[in-house]
């Protein structure tokens, strides 16, 4: 069965700004705000067939005990198997769908860090250029004996 972790997305994307208050592009907030609505619907779904899986074994459990007196609970007992063994595939479809989907919420992280990498290094480059472009005390005092020396 689907166990429900501890994970709010809400507080998770408060902490994530409170931990990068440089913020995100649009972009990057839209896959976000995306793919935990997904996740959102996709534990709600699985909660449900859950829920239908559990209730249908029930079922079966109460329809089991006249199992050999009666020719239509056997056939009821078939019927909610064949259910059941439909709605574990479904609920495993989703369990796999939410996976795919974390995967790809970690990937828009990586990508965030990349660029945030990519961010620094070109503000450090930035910094470094202006730093080289400006005169130094040397080619100042170089650039002023030539002038001196051609006025001669």
């Amino acid at each position: 069965m689907h166990s429900k972790d501890n994970r709010d997305p809400t507080n998770a994307f408060l902490l994530f700004q409170l931990l990068h208050p440089e913020g995100i592009c649009s972009e990057q907030r839209e896959k976000i705000e995306k793919l935990e609505k997904i996740i959102h619907e996709n534990e709600s779904t699985i909660a449900a067939k859950d829920g239908e899986i559990q209730k249908l074994e029930t079922q079966k459990d109460q329809h089991s005990v006249g199992h050999g007196k009666h020719q239509g609970l056997r056939k009821k007992n078939e019927q909610l198997d064949l259910e059941v063994s439909s709605l574990k595939r479904e609920l495993k479809l989703y369990e796999d769908l939410e996976k795919k989907r974390e995967r790809e919420a970690k990937k828009v992280e990586e990508e965030r860090k990349q660029l945030q990498a990519c961010r620094s290094r070109t503000e450090q480059l930035e910094r470094q250029v202006l730093h080289l472009s400006e005169p130094t005390k040397g080619s100042r005092a170089i650039a002023l004996r030539r002038h001196r020396n051609n006025r001669r």
